[in-house]
C-alpha cells in the first residue's frame, strides 16, 4: 500500500502487473480465462462492489459479464445485429461501445453507437429497453426526438439519475436525466475545435470516452482527434485542458501544457488524484495527475506509433493491441482495460489497495483521547473463565455472553448469558451482577414463561431496553421474542413459537415464526421493535403492543443478506443499519417511508472480503464477520467483528472508517487504537455492542473471554444529547453538562444507539398479510 503516484510508478516494475482475465481468441463463445471469446471489446464498468466486469463485445453486439474473482464470462444480452428491445439474447445491438453501471448496481446504460441509441440494461432480469435516441444526428429532446451521432462514451454520476454522453461525431458532451429520459447538450458546439470555455461556447474534436470523480464534482474527457485531456466542473459547465498541447506525439512532462498525445481514448478516475488513460493507437497506458496534469506511463511500450503486442508481466514489459475503455476498481487496487484487437479484458494491478490518512476515520479529539488511554478497554463483569455465579463482578460468573443493553438512566447492563440460559443484570456504581431472568442452566424442550428463574430461555441473543415502560425484549436462538418486566422478572413470550425447523412466517404473537434472531432494537417511544432474523436472512418488524411481526429488508437469499446478526437506528427513524455477518457487509435501509415500510436495503459499507481493513472508501474497506451495531449521537457508527476481534468506526459524515480498539485475538484490558497503531486492548471474539444513554461508556458482549467490557468515552458528548434522552424516557434524575469537543462532528442533538433509538414514523403502511 502507498500513496497513488508511488503505486502507478510501480507498474513499471511489478512483476505481475499485467494479466489477463478473460478471452485472447477471438469469437463468442462464454467460458471462464482464456476459454472465453470476445469480439473487439470496446467498453467496460464494474459493478459498485468491483465483483463484476461489464463488457461492451462491439462486434459480438453484445453485453457480456465477467466476473472478476474467477475470470468466468457469460452473455446476459444481445445476439445480433439489430436494435430490438427485450430480454437476454431476445434484446439486440448494433456494435455497442460505451457502459456504465448506475451506483446502485441494478441497471446500466450502453451506448449502443451505430444505432444512434442509449439503452438501459436491469441486470437482475436482463431486460433491455431504448431510452433516447433513434438513429445518428443531432438533436436535444425527450426520449426518442433526441439525436446522438455515435455516442461513445457514457458514465451515470452519483445520483444515479444523471448520466453524460461524449456524442462523438457531434463533437458534444451530452447530458441525460435518466427518469425523464430528458437529454441537453452540456458541453460543445455545433462545430469541431479545442477551445476551452464554458458550456457550448468550448469546443472538442470527437470526444470518445468520459468519467467523473467520486462525488461528481468534475468530468473528465478523452478529446481523441484533439490529442487532449479535457476537465469540464460540472457546477459551471467550465471546460479546461488538462494535459495535451494538441500536437501529436507521445511525450510525458511535469505539468499538462507541455504533454503530447496520439489518440487519448479510454479514461477513468483513480482515487480522484489521477486519470488513467489508454493511448489507443501506440498501445500505451498513461498516469495524468488532477491536479497540474502531469503525465507519465504506468504500461505498454508507448513510442510514436503501434507496438502491439500481446504481453504479461510488468507495466514496462507488457504490450497491447488497441486498448480501449478502462475501469478502476472501488479499493483503487486493479485497473480493467479493453483490450480490443486482442479480444481480451486485461487487468493491471496498480497497488494493494490505497491505505492513507483519508482513510482513517478523524474522531473528535475528546474521543481520540479517550481512546488511546492506558485504561480505555477495562473489565466490567465476569472473571475470564465460564461458569454462573452472581456477586461482584470481581467474582462473577459468565458463560459466552453474547448481548448488552443498558437502561435508559444508564444505572444498569443487561447482559445475554447464552450458554447460561439468562438474562442477567450489573449495577453500574458497585459492579454487582445478579440474575434477573432464567434458569442458569441447560433447557429441555421449549422455553416456559415465568418469573425470574422460574423462567427458561434457550440461549439468548439479543436484548433491547424498552424506553419508557420498564421492560426489555430478548431474542433468543429457540426462535422466540420474549419480554421482561423489569421491576418484576416476569417473562412472557411476545412473538414467535418454538418449531421444528424454526420457520418463516409473518403473523400475530406465536404465529410469527423466526430462525435464530440476534440483534434487536426499538424505536424510541417503543411503538416497534425491529430483528434481525439470522437464519431467515431478513429483518423483521414488531408492533410492541400488539406483537404483530412483519418484513422490512430481506428475501431469503444470501445473495442479498447473509446472517444478518447486528442492528442500529438513526435518531430519526429514517435509516436502519444492518451487520451482516457472512456477506462481511453493511448494509442500510431506507425507513422514510415509515416504521413498518419495506425500504430500500443498499450496500453501504465492506468489499465483502473476510478480513479488517480500512481503505479509501466504506465499500472497499473489508469487515471480518461484522457482528454488533451501535450509533454514537447519529455521527458515528461502531461496528464488532466477531473474527476480527476489533471494534471500527465509521464517520457518518465524510465515509471515513477507522479502528478504536483490539485487532488481535486475546484477553486484554489497555489502550484502544491511538490514530492509526493498535493499542494492548484484546478481544475474543465480539458479539453484540451497547452505549448508555449518557454517551459515557461502550459496553462489549466479548464472548470467548467470558466476560463484559467497556470502553470509556467519558465527556464526549453534547449537553443537548443528555437533556434530549432524559427529556424523552423520563427517567434522569438530572441534566448534566457535559463539554462537547470544539472538533465533535456530531450531526444530531440527539442520539440512537444499538438499545434505544429514533423516534418512530408514522406510515400508512401495513404489515405482510399471513394465513396463520
Amino acid at each position: 500500500a502507498g500513496s497513488a503516484e508511488t503505486c502507478l510508478n510501480g507498474v513499471l516494475t511489478d512483476t505481475n502487473a499485467v494479466s489477463t482475465l478473460a478471452g485472447g481468441s477471438q469469437g463468442s463463445g462464454d467460458g471462464t480465462g482464456a476459454q472465453a471469446e470476445f469480439n473487439e471489446p470496446f467498453d467496460l464498468a464494474l459493478s459498485p462492489d468491483s465483483a463484476y466486469v461489464y463488457v461492451a463485445d462491439k462486434n459480438n453486439h453484445r453485453i457480456r459479464k465477467v466476473s472478476a474473482s474467477t475470470g468466468e464470462v457469460t452473455t446476459i444480452a444481445g445476439s445480433s445485429q439489430g436494435s430490438a428491445d427485450g430480454t437476454g439474447t431476445s434484446a439486440t445491438f448494433q456494435k455497442p461501445r460505451g457502459i456504465s453501471v448506475n451506483p446502485d448496481g441494478k441497471t446500466a446504460l450502453i451506448c449502443d453507437a451505430s444505432n444512434g441509441l442509449i439503452r438501459k440494461i436491469d441486470l437482475t432480469t436482463t431486460e433491455v429497453t431504448t431510452l433516447a435516441g433513434n438513429g445518428n444526428s443531432f438533436q436535444d429532446g425527450v426520449g426518442t426526438i433526441a439525436r446522438f451521432n455515435n455516442p461513445r462514451g457514457i458514465v451515470i454520476a452519483p445520483d444515479g439519475d444523471t448520466a453524460y454522453i461524449a456524442d462523438l461525431y457531434n463533437n458534444r458532451i451530452r447530458k441525460m436525466i435518466i427518469s425523464t429520459q430528458t437529454v441537453s447538450t452540456f458541453a460543445g458546439g455545433s462545430s469541431a475545435g479545442s477551445d476551452d470555455g464554458t458550456g457550448e461556447s468550448a469546443k472538442f474534436s470527437q470526444p470518445t470516452f468520459i468519467a467523473l470523480n467520486s462525488d461528481g464534482s468534475t468530468l473528465f474527457v478523452a478529446d481523441l482527434n484533439n490529442r487532449l485531456v479535457r476537465k469540464i466542473v460540472v457546477s459551471t459547465q467550465v471546460v479546461s485542458t488538462l494535459s495535451g498541447t494538441g500536437e501529436w506525439g507521445n511525450v510525458d512532462a511535469d505539468t499538462g501544457s507541455a504533454v503530447k498525445w496520439v489518440h487519448p481514448t479510454g479514461i477513468a478516475v483513480y482515487d480522484d488524484t489521477f486519470v488513467i488513460v489508454t493511448d489507443g493507437n501506440i498501445d500505451g497506458v498513461r498516469a495524468v495527475q488532477i491536479s497540474d496534469g502531469k503525465t507519465f506511463k504506468i504500461a505498454g511500450k508507448g513510442g510514436t506509433s503501434s507496438t502491439d503486442g500481446y504481453v504479461e508481466g510488468t507495466g514496462d514489459a507488457a504490450r497491447f493491441n488497441s486498448p480501449r475503455g478502462i475501469a478502476v476498481s472501488h479499493d483503487n487496487k486493479y485497473a480493467y482495460i479493453s483490450d480490443d484487437d486482442n479480444y481480451a479484458v486485461r487487468r493491471i494491478e496498480l497497488c494493494n489497495g490505497l491505505t492513507s490518512p483519508s482513510a482513517i476515520a478523524t474522531l473528535d479529539t475528546c474521543m481520540q483521547t479517550a481512546f488511546s488511554q492506558s485504561s480505555a478497554v477495562q473489565d466490567f463483569a465476569g472473571t475470564g473463565s465460564g461458569g454462573y455465579v452472581n456477586g461482584a463482578n470481581s467474582a462473577a460468573k459468565m458463560d459466552d455472553p453474547t448481548a448488552v443493553a443498558v437502561s435508559t438512566d444508564s444505572s444498569t447492563v443487561y447482559v445475554g448469558d447464552k450458554h447460561n440460559n439468562a438474562v442477567r443484570a450489573v449495577v453500574v456504581t458497585t459492579g454487582v451482577v445478579s440474575t434477573l431472568a432464567g434458569t442458569g442452566s441447560e433447557v429441555s424442550g421449549d422455553a416456559a414463561d415465568g418469573t425470574g428463574s422460574a423462567a427458561g430461555f434457550k440461549k439468548p441473543k439479543g436484548i433491547a431496553v424498552h424506553p419508557s415502560d420498564g421492560t426489555l425484549l430478548v431474542t433468543e436462538e429457540a426462535c422466540k421474542v420474549r419480554k421482561i418486566v423489569i421491576s418484576t422478572g416476569v417473562v412472557t413470550t411476545l412473538a414467535g413459537s418454538l418449531s421444528e425447523n424454526c420457520d418463516y412466517a409473518d403473523g400475530t404473537t406465536t404465529n410469527a415464526r423466526f430462525s435464530k434472531p440476534e440483534g434487536i432494537v426499538f424505536n424510541s417511544d417503543g411503538t416497534y421493535a425491529y430483528v434481525a432474523d439470522k437464519d431467515n436472512l431478513r429483518v423483521r418488524v414488531i408492533q410492541y403492543a400488539t406483537g404483530r411481526v412483519g418484513t422490512v429488508a430481506g428475501d431469503g437469499d444470501s445473495d442479498t443478506m447473509d446472517k444478518p446478526t447486528g442492528l442500529a437506528l438513526t435518531s430519526d427513524g429514517k435509516t436502519l443499519y444492518i451487520a451482516s455477518k457472512d456477506s462481511h457487509k453493511i448494509f442500510k435501509l431506507d425507513l422514510s417511508g415509515g416504521a413498518i415500510s419495506a425500504g430500500t436495503l443498499t450496500h453501504f459499507a465492506g468489499e465483502g472480503g473476510s478480513s479488517s481493513n480500512n481503505q479509501n472508501t466504506l465499500l472497499t474497506s473489508t469487515f471480518n464477520k461484522p457482528f454488533g451495531l451501535a450509533l454514537y449521537t447519529d455521527a458515528f457508527l461502531f461496528v464488532s467483528e466477531e473474527a476480527g476481534d476489533v471494534i471500527r468506526v465509521i464517520k457518518l459524515s465524510d465515509s471515513s472508517i477507522g479502528s478504536i480498539a483490539g485487532g488481535t485475538d486475546g484477553d486484554t484490558e489497555g489502550s484502544g487504537w491511538d490514530g492509526t497503531t493498535q493499542g494492548t486492548a484484546r478481544f475474543k471474539k465480539l458479539q453484540q455492542i451497547a452505549f448508555s444513554p449518557d454517551g459515557g461508556y461502550m459496553y462489549v458482549a466479548d464472548k470467548e473471554s467470558d466476560k463484559v467490557k467497556s470502553i470509556k468515552f467519558g465527556g464526549c458528548v453534547s449537553s443537548s444529547y443528555v437533556v434530549a434522552l432524559c427529556e424523552s424516557s423520563g427517567s434522569c434524575s438530572s441534566k448534566a453538562t457535559i463539554t462537547q469537543s470544539s472538533s465533535s462532528s456530531s450531526s444530531s442533538s440527539s442520539s440512537s444507539s444499538s438499545s434505544s433509538s429514533s423516534s418512530s414514523s408514522s406510515s400508512s403502511s401495513s404489515f405482510s398479510s399471513s394465513s396463520s
